[in-house]
C-alpha cells in the first residue's frame, strides 16, 4: 500500500442488529439467484444475502440496509473499472468474501474493494487482494472494519498504490485486525487496534486526527512504521515497531503532535526507533528500545517532553539530539 489502514471506537458503538428480514441465496443449483446484483435489487431493508462458493464478476451498490455473507469463501471479481462494493446505506454487513481486483485510480478516483459512505456498517472476515484501496471510509462514523486481509497492487511502485484503509472525516470508527497500511485524515476519536502492517511505505499515516488510540498493533518492515502528524492527545501503547529499515526509515515519528502518551511499546531493529519533531508536552513511559541504529532522535523543535522508565538495550546510539539549539 502507498501510505498510511485506514482507520475509531467509542464506549457504546451502534451495531446492526440480528437479521430481521428474509434470507436470499445466490449461487449454483437451487438458489434464489445466480448472481448477486439481482438479489440486491429484489431484497428489502434488513434482508440477508448468502453468497455460495464460486466466482462472480460484478460491481455492487448497497443503497439499502443489507447483509452480504459469504458461504464457502466465494470470490467476487470487480470489473476493474472502479469500486467493487459501494455502500451507501447505513447498517450494512459485508463478511467472509474474497474481493479481487479494483480500478487503479484513473482520474484520481479512490477505487476500493469496499467504500463506505454511511454509518454503522461492519466489514469483517474478508480477503481483499489486488486492490487499489482496501476499505475507504468517506465521512461515515461508527463503522467496524475487522479481521480482514488486504493486499495491494504489489507490482506497482508505492507512489502509484492506494491505502489499505483510508478514513477521511470519519469519527468513531473501529479498525481491528488488519494486515496492511492505514491512513487517517481529519478522523478524530479513532481507535486502531490489533493490526499487523508490513511492507508498506507508511504502516500508519495519521494527519489532523485528535484523540486517536493506537494500541496492540505490529508495524514492521516498512519505510516508516507509523507517521503521525499535526494531532493532539494521542495514545500509543503496547505496539511493536520492528525492522523498519532504510536511509530515512523510522519506527514511530511524531511531527507537531502535543499532549500525547507513548507507553509500553517495543522498538526493535529500526534505523531510528522514535523521532520527535516539533512535538511538545508528550509523555514517553516504559518503552523498550533494543538493537536500533538510533533509539531516540530528538529535533531541537521538540520541547518539554517527559521520558520515564524506558529501557535501552544494545542500540548503536540511545539518544541523538539534532539541530542548532539541541
Amino acid at each position: 500500500m502507498r501510505k498510511v489502514l485506514l482507520a475509531a471506537a467509542f464506549a457504546v458503538m451502534a451495531m446492526p442488529g440480528a437479521v430481521e428480514g428474509r434470507v436470499w441465496t445466490v449461487g449454483r443449483g437451487s438458489t434464489d439467484f445466480p448472481l448477486i446484483a439481482p438479489a440486491i435489487a429484489h431484497a428489502e431493508d434488513g434482508d440477508e444475502i448468502r453468497i455460495g462458493s464460486g466466482v462472480y464478476r460484478e460491481d455492487l451498490v448497497l443503497a439499502k440496509r443489507l447483509s452480504l455473507v459469504g458461504v464457502g469463501r466465494p470470490v467476487l471479481f470487480g470489473t476493474g473499472r472502479g469500486t467493487v462494493i459501494d455502500v451507501r446505506a447505513d447498517g450494512c454487513t459485508i463478511s467472509d468474501l474474497i474481493l479481487d481486483g479494483t480500478g487503479v485510480g484513473a482520474g484520481n478516483q479512490m477505487d476500493a474493494a469496499v467504500r463506505l459512505r454511511s454509518n454503522n456498517n461492519i466489514v469483517s472476515g474478508n480477503e481483499m487482494r489486488r486492490v487499489f484501496y482496501g476499505v475507504v471510509i468517506a465521512g461515515g462514523s461508527g463503522n467496524v472494519v475487522a479481521d480482514n486481509t488486504i493486499e495491494g497492487l504489489l507490482d506497482l511502485p508505492f507512489g502509484r498504490r492506494g491505502d489499505g484503509i483510508y478514513v477521511y472525516q470519519g469519527p468513531r470508527n473501529h479498525i481491528v485486525g488488519e494486515r496492511d497500511a492505514i491512513f487517517l485524515q481529519y478522523a478524530h476519536n479513532v481507535r486502531v487496534e490489533y493490526n499487523i502492517v508490513e511492507r508498506s511505505r507508511y504502516g500508519l499515516h495519521d494527519m489532523f486526527s485528535d484523540d486517536t488510540i493506537v494500541r496492540d498493533n505490529v508495524f514492521r518492515t516498512s519505510l516508516v512504521g507509523a507517521n503521525v502528524m499535526n494531532s493532539k492527545r494521542l495514545t500509543l501503547e503496547r505496539n511493536e515497531f520492528a525492522h523498519n529499515r532504510g536511509i530515512t526509515a523510522v519506527g514511530l515519528t511524531l511531527k507537531d503532535c502535543d499532549g500525547s502518551t507513548v507507553s509500553d511499546n517495543r522498538f526493535t531493529g529500526n534505523a531510528r526507533g522514535l523521532q520527535l519533531d516539533g512535538s511538545s508536552g508528550n509523555r514517553l513511559v516504559k518503552n523498550r528500545f533494543a538493537q536500533n541504529d538510533v533509539a531516540v532522535r530528538l529535533l531541537a523543535s521538540a520541547e518539554r517532553n517527559m521520558f520515564s522508565a524506558n529501557e535501552f538495550v544494545q542500540n548503536w546510539s540511545d539518544v541523538v539530539e539534532s539541530g542548532r539549539d539541541s
